[in-house]
């Protein structure tokens, strides 16, 4: 059953996500592949037949206009006439366009597409303003991907059940050496991802109006993921965060915990056995949520239980305690 719960969340993921990518595509991506290529347009001279220009000051003192226009142009000895400011929504700040070009009588420049001189515009080309939306669109992605990973690689270990749960386990003579970090580095790391881009589209406009900062932005965002993710990879890379058994000293010693500096080395024969505990936790809408702990239960010690990881997954927990006890030679 939990094989098909992850197969059905993977095949709505995916679709949910098709349905706002083609909605990205028409509405987003599709406008401002336009607005790029109008760089490319030719331009002649016209005359504004239809102004309305409705300003506003917002809270820095920065004038935001949008503009109702229609204007008359000639191309090839044919009268032509468009509304189009430009393809991307019809806002403009006064600094790059004076409210006074447009008003109506005046002359302006027009630029129009060579293959269809009725499509025209006023204001070719992009702005840093113009990526604003896929800063909202990359930010869903990058949440579409972590949801629809998780599923992926929950729905193949349930289907094929790995070794230990399917952890990283790295033999070395007499010691072996199991990875079980607390975080997931590439989890964290599009997380990060996601919070710069949130906090990007948040800015006001003015602060990526021009394209090479909102390039610089993005390229910021992706450095600060790439580098989240190495620092991570590194600091497992450290066997801080390694279950160590070592064979010849009959010791194991424990991983890493979150707000713990030390780790802990027990002798094997204080160990009882290796089982799989429950945590119930109460989540959004009062909804409980499980963890599955494998934990080490010592001898002499009045039963005390060592948790060593938290999975939600009760398959992935209870194969990797079947495979610790079958290591450590201990009974079910």
């Amino acid at each position: 059953m939990t094989g098909v719960f992850y197969l059905f969340g993977l095949i709505f993921i995916l679709c949910f996500s098709g349905k706002i990518i083609s909605s990205d595509i028409r509405y987003v991506y599709a406008p401002f592949t336009r607005q790029l290529n109008s760089e490319k347009y030719l331009s002649t001279t016209g005359t504004i037949t239809q102004s309305k220009i409705y300003s506003q000051t917002n809270s820095t003192g920065v004038i935001n206009c949008r503009i109702n226009v229609a204007y008359k142009y000639q191309v090839g000895g044919q009268q032509q006439e468009a509304h189009r400011f430009r393809y991307i929504g019809d806002s403009l700040f006064t600094e790059d366009i004076s409210v006074t070009a447009c008003r109506m009588g005046s002359h302006v420049m027009v630029f129009y597409n060579p293959q269809d001189p009725t499509d025209a515009l006023l204001s070719p080309g992009i702005t840093g303003e113009d990526l604003a939306p896929f800063f909202k669109s990359l930010s869903f992605l990058y949440i579409m991907l972590i949801i629809g990973g998780l599923c992926f690689f929950r729905l193949l270990r349930a289907v094929f059940r790995p070794l230990a749960g399917g952890v990283k386990i790295i033999c070395e003579a007499q010691l072996v050496r199991v990875q079980l970090p607390w975080f997931s580095p590439t989890t964290v790391a599009i997380m990060s991802g996601i919070f710069g881009l949130i906090c990007l589209s948040l800015l006001p406009s003015q602060w990526h109006k021009s394209l090479a900062i909102a390039v610089m932005e993005l390229l910021s965002n992706l450095g600060v993921v790439i580098i989240a993710y190495l620092w991570l990879r590194y600091k497992i890379r450290s066997g801080n965060y390694n279950l160590d058994i070592s064979n010849d000293a009959g010791t194991i010693t424990l991983p890493k915990k979150y707000g713990c500096k030390n780790r802990l080395t027990l002798k094997i024969s204080e160990i009882s056995t290796v089982t799989v505990d429950t945590e119930v936790w109460r989540g959004n809408n009062s909804i409980n949520m499980r963890n599955y702990v494998p934990s080490l239960h010592l001898r002499h010690k009045d039963s005390e239980t060592i948790p060593l990881i938290k999975w939600q997954e009760k398959g992935r927990a209870e194969d990797f305690a079947v495979w610790l006890r079958k290591e450590l030679g201990l009974q079910a």
